[in-house]
């Protein structure tokens, strides 16, 4: 169920003065009643009547939307050109390039690369948008009513990889609900990582150091010295005693024993480190 700011987006997306003079236009150029149709059955009736190219409204929307003066950056407004010259870039990837109109091999071998990792995602969240927003005002053309905008269209919560590893990020505009957002995220993060993920005791907060130093191919007696120099007064004061010798030999054994439990932690949380080992 929307909110009231996408109530509201919702709304007013068709007086948005860049969007007004298309459905004027087209008004016109079909002879579509003002406002559209109200009444549920005449609506019904316009929609399937076959003297009225849908179809060819839809494209028509579509290409205005593209083409809205300042409304998209040159260079977009370009992209869109390309695309209905040839289709065929939006899938494959030597077509695309020959649509920049680039020669250079090394250059070429660059924006192949680009492509399929950040074009192509790119690409089709604005297809999507123009999409959504055209599909919107076609029916508002015909019936008068106005349709829920896509959540994301005011934030976003989504899933992608980094290094190929799951990520859940989310994004939040001016008139996001952040409870709505903050809940999206959990329910996509749940989805992805599982409720039961690896909890960090305070046991391995304190001595992430150590594990550190370890990592770092430290002697373990030179690991025990540096936690005994940090909690002298657990020790025998005498370090050459029995006591003292017998206390850094307890430590070492608990520290081998803890360290192979910090590992199976850190394993859980950022995944294989035996680089690290």
């Amino acid at each position: 169920m929307a909110d009231k700011r996408t109530q509201i987006l919702s709304t007013l997306l068709p007086a948005h003065p860049d969007f007004q003079p298309i459905l004027n236009m087209l008004r016109d150029k079909y002879n579509l009643p003002e406002g559209g149709i109200l009444d549920s059955d005449y609506a019904e009736q316009l929609m399937s009547r076959t003297n009225i190219p849908w179809e060819t409204i839809r494209e028509e929307i579509k290409t205005e939307i593209e083409n809205i003066p300042n409304f998209w950056p040159k260079s977009m407004q370009n992209l869109f050109k390309s695309f209905r010259d040839s289709p065929k870039a939006k899938t494959d990837p030597e077509a695309f390039i020959d649509t920049l109109n680039i020669e250079q091999e090394e250059i070429r071998a660059f924006m192949k690369g680009m492509y399929g990792q950040y074009f192509i995602p790119l690409w089709r969240k604005l297809d999507e948008f123009v999409s959504t927003t055209t599909d919107l005002l076609l029916i508002y053309l015909a019936t008068g009513e106005t349709k829920e905008i896509p959540f994301d269209w005011v934030g976003g919560v989504s899933r992608s990889t980094a290094f190929g590893e799951p990520v859940v990020f989310a994004i939040a505009g001016q008139l996001s609900d952040p409870k709505d957002i903050a809940q999206r995220f959990m329910t996509e993060n749940n989805l992805i990582f599982g409720k039961d993920r690896q909890k960090i005791s305070r046991e391995f907060a304190n001595n992430v150091d150590l594990l550190r130093m370890k990592f770092e191919h430290v002697a373990l007696k030179d690991i025990a010295d540096e936690y005994i120099q940090r909690n002298r007064s657990q020790f025998a004061r005498d370090e050459q005693s029995p006591s003292y010798r017998a206390q850094k030999r307890r430590l070492e054994e608990r520290f081998k024993k803890q360290f192979q439990r910090h590992e199976k932690t850190l394993r859980k949380l950022v995944g294989d480190i035996s680089k690290t080992n």
